[in-house]
């Protein structure tokens, strides 16, 4: 009886996967050969950021816009903290400080704000715990160790995260699943998706799968291109859809699962795409893509029309050197980061040179709101 019974769920879960590709909405992006860059940007400001000894950035790892403030987590450098300036640029102070101790982190790469209690919360993967501040005067609040590993997490709904755990985390029960829903103090309110043998993750600057969109959240797996929307309020969990790309191949999970153990190397042979990353707003969804090489693909909503491009046939009629990697959407705008540390053969046209004069190291980033 108890083989029968589980044959019979190993059955309609094959079903309920064939059932959610079905219902999957395609976009196809078409390949274009050059894209003007103020294509991309057509409508923008720029914000350029004061620059100290005590604030210099060199990594804008983790951007977050709320409440006039910017928020800016540089994860990779040797100077790595946590820096905040108004719309302005003016520089506002630092929250936290690198170390063991309480109320400071080591490794912190992930990084969520918490508008109804109006919290900055920290993760530091180094400790393995969650670190709440106070999202205006910084001070330190509290602390809350994990009871699980995780990859990234999001800001759910007051008093909620939502966690994406990849295969390989050393969780146990419902934890080992790859999507957890719970309350501040890290306490189990959902958990979906049981853990696939996928490889953990990709060694790249992308430290989420997750973006929001309209109280909604949109997650995938590392390598793949289907994509989920997970609803924190009722715990629905539904396909979205799934991305292709002229000229460009995706792996198959079958691939990647026979792979998953030399899962670059074998990538890079087969020139396939190797991770994706999103940024949604009203009017356009925006995927930065890789496959050694690097690509921006485009899709707008009310035409429903995709392209993508590769990063090096953009038209810099702008003149800010590159198109900017969008980090996150405020106010309906995405949010991208201009870097400023070299400068030369700046043309003087750029639309940064008014911002940076004639330096030749312009110090901190420009972030640039667009649509």
């Amino acid at each position: 009886m108890n083989k029968f019974v589980s044959i019979f769920i190993t059955f309609l879960s094959i079903l309920s996967a064939c059932s959610e590709k079905e219902n999957t909405r395609e976009i196809c992006f078409r390949e274009r050969e050059s894209v003007p860059v103020s294509e991309l940007m057509a409508d923008y400001s720029l914000i350029k950021l004061e620059t100290c000894d005590e604030n210099l950035i060199l990594d804008a790892s983790i951007v977050r816009l709320w409440n006039g403030r910017i928020y800016i987590l540089d994860c990779f450098s040797q100077a790595k903290g946590f820096f905040v300036f108004n719309l302005e640029g003016k520089y506002l102070g630092r929250i936290g400080t690198v170390g063991a101790g309480l109320g400071e982190y080591i490794m912190p790469m992930g990084m969520v704000i918490d508008p109804i209690e109006r919290h900055v919360i920290v993760k530091d993967v180094a400790q393995n715990k969650l670190l709440f501040f106070d999202a205006e005067s910084f001070t330190f609040l509290k602390e809350e160790r994990l009871p699980f590993y995780s990859d990234c997490l999001e800001y759910a709904a007051s008093g909620q995260l939502v966690w994406y755990n990849g295969a390989g985390c050393k969780n146990e029960g419902t934890f080992q699943n790859h999507l957890q829903l719970t309350d501040m103090e890290a306490n189990l309110l959902d958990s979906r998706i049981a853990q696939m043998d996928f490889p953990r993750r990709a060694p790249y600057n992308v430290l989420t799968y997750f973006h929001r969109y309209d109280d909604l959240i949109y997650f995938h797996h590392p390598f793949m291109n289907e994509f989920y929307q997970y609803n924190p309020a009722d715990k629905t969990l539904q396909p979205a859809y799934t991305l292709t790309f002229e000229k460009l191949k995706m792996p198959s999970e079958e691939f990647i699962i026979e792979n998953k153990n030399s899962i670059i190397e074998a990538l890079k042979k087969e020139n396939y795409v190797q991770y994706i990353e999103l940024q949604e707003n009203s009017e356009k969804i925006l995927c930065y893509l890789g496959n050694g090489e690097r690509f921006i693909g485009v899709y707008d909503k009310k035409s429903q029309e995709a392209f993508y491009c590769n990063f090096k046939h953009l038209e810099d009629d702008l003149g800010i050197q590159t198109f900017v990697r969008p980090k996150c959407v405020y106010e309906d705008r995405f949010v991208g980061v201009i870097y400023t540390e070299k400068l030369e053969g700046l043309p003087k046209e750029s639309i940064i040179s008014p911002l940076v004069g004639n330096e030749s190291d312009g110090g901190n980033p420009i972030i640039v709101l667009f649509k």
